[in-house]
């Protein structure tokens, strides 16, 4: 990559990574990018989630305030985090480019539609019910991983209607915990994508540099700007880039 993709790329990563941090929507920029930077779709998927990783990495540590009594539920939500992430990674490398060029527009789409009703639609605050870490959350948590191991866009939405309509705290702290289930939903498929040698190291690491700045400065971010522009700004920009995508798909 030459000066002006490596700047590029940086700025990508930046955006996405504070955008994750606050409300989910990364993977809708970082995939896009890589697939206009002309990565196959699998390969541009797989990229994403090591340029993201580092991200999530961060945005849990600029959390850390909002995470303070949370241990216990993070080590219950863990292991349907684990198990997701690596059946939706073995999905993924199981279907065709073809097959995920012409999916990936509509799971964007499906991604800004669910933050678009999650925006009109704010979850109720029933702590109680957090804490207990309900079969219904765990199972949530599970599907929800699946989903993030096998494209990732919308992920952070899924996990926050589904704290929400199990009894969510406060918004702050259930954008720490999807941060840090999706350290681990993201991070067992990465470890699968690089031995199956699905990632391109160049791209995903230079974007990496960005998305872990963008994701330790969104906390910051969602104190002082709040949530819900952020929520509208990606709404806006996911149907934007599933046209797009759907257009390169097609054409």
């Amino acid at each position: 990559m030459n000066v002006g993709e490596v700047a590029i790329v940086l700025v990508v990563g930046l955006v996405a990574g504070a955008l994750n941090s606050v409300a989910g929507g990364g993977t809708m920029i970082t995939y896009p990018a890589l697939v206009f930077a002309g990565l196959d779709p699998i390969t541009a998927n797989a990229t994403s989630t090591l340029a993201l990783w580092p991200g999530y990495v961060a945005a849990t540590a600029g959390f850390r305030r909002e995470l303070a009594g949370t241990k216990p539920l993070l080590l219950r939500l863990a292991v349907p985090s684990l198990a997701g992430g690596i059946i939706g990674a073995i999905l993924l490398l199981l279907t065709s480019d073809r097959a995920f060029e012409l999916l990936a527009p509509f799971l964007i789409l499906g991604a800004a539609l669910l933050l678009m009703w999650q925006d009109r639609h704010p979850p109720a605050a029933h702590p109680e019910r957090v804490a207990a870490a309900t079969a219904g959350l765990l199972a949530w948590q599970f599907f929800a991983a699946i989903y993030g191991g096998y494209f990732g866009a919308g992920l952070g939405f899924v996990l926050l209607a589904g704290y929400g309509l199990f009894g969510n705290p406060d918004f702050l702290q259930s954008s720490g915990l999807k941060n840090a289930t999706t350290v681990l939903i993201n991070g067992i498929a990465l470890v699968y994508f690089i031995a199956k040698g699905t990632v391109v190291w160049s791209d995903g690491l230079a974007m990496a540099i960005g998305a872990t700045a963008g994701g330790y400065s969104g906390a910051t971010i969602a104190r002082r700007v709040g949530a819900r522009p952020v929520r509208r700004f990606v709404v806006a920009l996911g149907f934007l880039l599933a046209i797009a995508l759907l257009v390169k798909a097609l054409v």
